[in-house]
This record gives C-alpha cells, sequence and structure tokens, in this order.
C-alpha cells in the first residue's frame, strides 16, 4: 500500500511555493503520479487555484472552411500556451447570450474568443 504521503501538495503548486514536502518525497508523489498515468483535473486545479486555464472559444458557422482552419490554429496556439479550450458553436443571439452565460460559471481564464 502507498504510505500516507500529502498527495496532493507533491503533485501540485503548494510544494513549490512554501516547500512543505521534501524534495525526496516530492519525486516519489510525482513517480508514483506517472506509473498510475495520473492526469490533472483542470477544473478541479482551478477551484483550488482561483484559475481555470479554461478559455471560452464561441463560433458561428465552424464548418466553414476558412473559419475551421483558423479554429484549428487558435486551439493548437492555446494548448501550446498551457491552457484548454472549451469550445461552443452557435447559431443565433439567443444561442450567444445562452453561452456566454454558461462561461461565466466557469469563470474562463482568458475570457471568449469569438464573434
Amino acid at each position: 500500500m502507498w504510505p500516507d504521503w500529502p498527495a496532493s501538495r507533491g503533485r501540485g503548486g503548494h510544494a513549490r511555493c512554501n516547500g512543505s514536502i521534501s524534495p525526496d518525497a516530492r519525486a516519489r508523489v510525482l513517480r508514483a503520479a506517472e506509473e498510475l498515468g495520473y492526469q490533472v483535473n483542470f477544473l478541479a486545479q482551478g477551484l483550488n487555484r482561483q484559475r481555470s486555464h479554461l478559455i471560452g472559444v464561441i463560433v458561428s458557422r465552424i464548418s466553414d472552411p476558412f473559419r475551421s482552419a483558423l479554429l484549428d490554429a487558435l486551439l493548437n496556439e492555446i494548448q501550446r500556451q498551457g491552457f484548454q479550450a472549451l469550445v461552443s458553436e452557435i447559431h443565433s443571439e439567443q444561442d450567444l447570450a445562452h453561452t456566454l452565460r454558461r462561461y461565466r460559471h466557469l469563470r474562463p481564464a482568458a475570457g471568449g474568443v469569438g464573434e
């Protein structure tokens, strides 16, 4: 069985901020996390850090070849910068208003991008 480590502090930002665990313990936690296939839950992490790393992207007529290519480039850059995109397609002004209301509840990191 695993020892009773402060795994969240070893895996996340607390260890970097205040050094509350030893470098050896941090290395063991990171190694175990990698072996177990641990994936960061960005939504849960956002609750703790008050920053979601989500970027809302709102697009109309996503099937248009130009918009599709533009969206592809935008999503690649968002990921390259370490963020996660939340993409929504809209078809009307009502869709836009509804989507913006939903996005506000998620507290996106960098707002919404779109028309």
